[in-house]
């Protein structure tokens, strides 16, 4: 018999004749070679970054800000800046006199609530006992002290400030006192005692 030739009829296995096994069947060439998968290059989104740097003056210029029919902005804080600004114009800045009652321990608290009230609308705030409000050159103060003290001693120090010269008179807490104007406590209308203080000051 003649030799058997193992011819390709095509490029990849199935054209390639296969081999024998042990029975004489013949066996399916191999196939085509698989392709390794390469993953996508890496960009490097720093470089990226840089190169719109670099391109600042090509960049288009920022859009005008258009109304959008919206509620319109308003800071918390502008009131009181306006406050300040009054202030800071005025001739002589306003002042306003705490008049502390009984013990350290007993007004300190109330005292500095006021101050930080009064401050907040560029107002200067000078401490001490009633008998020195003439000294502190201003016609409003402001009481500061414990409820308990306030009971025993409000009504007679408001009775000493308006003859001292006081047109109008605070009271750090919520005590109502005879001779008192009105009430400073977390919670009140802060800006209308400013207002009022300005008004009462006479500052424009």
């Amino acid at each position: 018999m003649g030799r058997l030739h193992r011819g390709r009829a095509g490029r990849w296995g199935a054209g390639r004749a296969g081999r024998r096994d042990g029975r004489g069947a013949d066996r399916p060439g191999p196939g085509p070679p698989r392709r390794r998968h390469r993953p996508p290059p890496r960009t490097d989104h720093r470089r990226q970054r840089v190169r719109l740097h670099r391109r600042g003056p090509g960049r288009p210029a920022a859009a005008a800000v258009r109304p959008t029919g919206l509620l319109p902005r308003i800071r918390y804080a502008q009131e009181y800046e306006a406050l300040r600004d009054r202030a800071e114009a005025a001739d002589q800045r306003p002042r306003v006199y705490l008049a502390s009652l009984g013990p350290f321990a007993a007004h300190s608290a109330r005292a500095g609530f006021a101050a930080n009230l009064f401050q907040a609308a560029g107002i200067a705030c000078v401490t001490g006992p009633v008998e020195e409000f003439t000294a502190a050159d201003t016609t409003v103060a402001c009481l500061c002290s414990s409820d308990k003290v306030y009971a025993d001693e409000a009504a007679g120090a408001a009775k000493l400030l308006r003859e001292a010269g006081a047109t109008q008179i605070w009271l750090a807490g919520k005590a109502e006192v005879d001779g008192v104007d009105g009430n400073l406590f977390a919670g009140c209308d802060a800006l209308a005692v400013l207002r009022s203080t300005f008004e009462t000051l006479g500052v424009q």
